[in-house]
């Protein structure tokens, strides 16, 4: 999956336009769908920006690492996931956001 590709899944999963997420970033429209069709990458500064938002590592959007990290911040920690390969984008964000929930709704007192 190329870094757009990835862009583009992590927006479907806010169900937002591209308008919106440009908007929550502080950039046009039109900058963010480049970002998607791969056409350019942005500035440092708004990789990590991105990453930020979304809540994924940079390496993740790079395509560095076969797993994304999941927060669980009951102890401000973040835990990874370590998913196979064979899985689509979507399926990855399905098993994230579960993880999350799940964290989330903890009642334990140790680490999730």
């Amino acid at each position: 999956m190329t870094f757009g590709e990835k862009l583009r899944a992590l927006r479907y999963k806010k169900k937002f336009s591209k308008t919106k997420l440009a908007q929550e970033l502080g950039i046009s429209r039109q900058i963010w769908a480049v970002y998607e069709s791969d056409t350019t990458m942005p500035s440092t500064s708004l990789f990590i920006t991105i990453a930020d938002y979304f809540n994924v590592s940079a390496d993740y959007l790079l395509g560095r690492e076969q797993f994304m990290n999941t927060p669980c911040n009951k102890n401000g920690n973040n835990h990874c996931i370590f998913l196979p390969e064979e899985l689509s984008e979507a399926e990855r964000l399905l098993i994230r956001d579960l993880v999350e929930t799940v964290c989330k709704h903890s009642t334990s007192t140790d680490e999730c």
